[in-house]
This record gives structure tokens, sequence and C-alpha cells, in this order.
């Protein structure tokens, strides 16, 4: 791997601004979030954003799953969707993304048990494995 540039960080995160280069910015950052977020910030935040609309959802869950402190600041967020989500890909998409925060996520601990009650098959079982590390100070 090569060092990267702090200026050439902002630069790509300016792009996300540009609707038709959005996707291939995200799909950039989705392995290098956490890095970019130290120069860039910011950029956490329009991740968040770009995980409410359908076409960049997938690319902007995917740079969320790279970075845990952006997925510890989008934890409300992510919550939100989990509780009104139906498709079972995102909803596993979902609980992996909260499920490596670990203790640190115990506010999704309501809606991690709400998807095991419902035995939605495997985003059941996935649920019950990542709620585990979450209830160990109890």
């Amino acid at each position: 791997m090569f060092a990267r540039d702090a200026a050439l960080d902002k630069e790509l995160v300016a792009f996300l601004d540009v609707p038709e280069f959005r996707s291939t910015v995200l799909s950039t950052l989705a392995l290098r979030t956490e890095e970019v977020a130290k120069s860039s910030p910011e950029v956490i935040d329009k991740i968040i954003e770009f995980t409410k609309t359908k076409e960049l959802r997938p690319l902007a869950l995917e740079a969320l799953n790279h970075s845990t402190s952006a997925a510890k600041k989008a934890l409300p967020e992510l919550i939100k969707q989990l509780e009104n989500e139906k498709q079972t890909y995102m909803i596993n998409k979902l609980v992996s993304i909260i499920g490596k925060l670990g203790p640190d996520a115990k506010s999704a601990v309501p809606v991690f048990r709400k998807i095991i009650a419902e035995n939605r098959g495997y985003a059941a079982e996935r649920t019950e494995k990542l709620l585990q590390p979450m209830l160990k100070d109890e």
C-alpha cells in the first residue's frame, strides 16, 4: 500500500457532492473509510446520509462496515433502518455492521431481540450470535 495525502482524501470526499460520481467515490472509499475520516471527518455524515437513499445505500453500508468509528456515529440511524427493514439481505447487512460494535451497540439490543423473536431464519441466527457480546456486562 502507498501513503495517502490528506489533501487527496479531501478532494475525493468533495466528489461525493457530484451526483454522477457518488457511486464511484463510495466504492473507492469503502475499504478506506476509517483512514479518510481522519483527514476528512465530514465524510462520515455524508455516508450516513447516503444510507437513506435507495441507489447508494448498499455502497454506503459497505463503507460503514469497514469503519468502526463511522459505524458508531451512524448507530442511531442504523438502528432506525433495522427497525423498519423487511429484506433479509439488508437485515443481515445492518446486523453485521451493528454487531461488530459489540458492547458499544447496546442501544440495538431491543431491535436485535425483536428480530430473534420474529424468527426470521438466518437473520435471527446471525442476530442471536452477535447479541451475546453486547450483553457481556449484564
